[in-house]
């Protein structure tokens, strides 16, 4: 793995720290209340924990770039805390939009499709560099 790629890696890491991060700044109305329902706290926790994840990718990342790591180890690295970081931002927003689903309000809505659109744009284009600098 070269040292775009590895930066390549490094981008998408800070894109989840980013994302999550202001998905836990957006939430801190709800750190304040005094009792909170067990979905909000469930949904926040999970969150966290993806939050932590993609922090402790990103370290690993960082230090790699002084230090030399298995090109596989890396890779691998980066395939299991993204799966991992992705199924606890599912289960957080599921948690999150609990209420939501109980009344039955339409999800996701078009402003959430908006940012599944951007971000899936920003995995297609660290993709592409990925292959651009393959060859």
């Amino acid at each position: 793995m070269g040292l775009a790629n590895k930066i390549t890696l490094i981008v998408a890491a800070i894109v989840g720290v980013i994302c999550t991060l202001a998905a836990v700044i957006g939430l801190r109305g709800a750190f304040n209340l005094s009792t909170r329902p067990a979905y909000l706290e469930a949904g926040i926790a999970l969150l966290f924990i993806a939050l932590f994840i993609f922090a402790g990718l990103l370290i690993f990342l960082l230090v790699t770039l002084c230090c030399s790591c298995s090109d596989f180890v890396v890779g691998i690295l980066g395939i299991v805390t993204g799966a991992a970081a992705l199924i606890f931002g599912i289960a957080s927003y599921s948690s999150l939009m609990k209420p939501a689903i109980d009344t039955r309000v339409e999800i996701p809505t078009p402003t959430e499709w908006t940012i599944g659109g951007i971000t899936t744009s920003v995995g297609v284009i660290l993709i592409g560099i990925i292959i651009m600098l393959d060859n």
